[in-house]
């Protein structure tokens, strides 16, 4: 196992530290030592890795719970997409109903979604929302896609 060292932003290899140091050397640490120290420490016990390993596991059971809840609950006319990376899904929203309707229903039920529309700069794709999953606790996935899909067909 290559050993680390911390420096004045990052825990770096070995053989990067001393080029970053000089690089950085008139630069100011945001992060404390404490704190780097900690990290550090977390990454050289293995701790780290574990910890990814469990969120891993967590969140491919999440992802896998709202693709499900989504099929249950939505009718065939909304398109998932966007599901193979990252903790949310994109979800093409039918023609009755537009990006920022979907995206007003869901706050009065008390869901916070994303317009896929503000990501873009010029031209912008219609119809398209974004479902982030990371934060929802696992058992709360199913009512609040019911929630949701209900606002959604309700609205029709």
């Amino acid at each position: 196992m290559q050993r680390l060292i911390y420096t004045r932003h990052m825990v770096l290899p070995t053989s990067l530290a001393v080029d970053f140091q000089n690089f950085y050397q008139h630069q100011k640490s945001t992060v404390s030592r404490i704190a780097q120290l900690v990290v550090a420490e977390l990454m050289e016990s293995g701790y780290f890795v574990k910890h990814i390993e469990k969120m891993r596991t967590l969140y491919r059971k999440k992802w896998k719970t709202l693709i499900e809840a989504l099929q249950v609950y939505l009718t065939d006319e909304f398109k998932i997409f966007g599901d193979t990376a990252g903790l949310h899904i994109v979800i093409q929203l039918p023609p009755w109903l537009s990006e920022k309707r979907a995206v007003q229903i869901a706050l009065e039920k008390g869901i916070d979604i994303d317009p896929v529309s503000k990501y873009y700069q010029t031209t912008t794709p219609q119809n398209l929302v974004m479902i982030g999953f990371g934060a929802i606790p696992l058992e709360k996935i199913h009512p609040v896609i019911q929630t949701l899909a209900d606002g959604w067909l309700q609205s029709r």
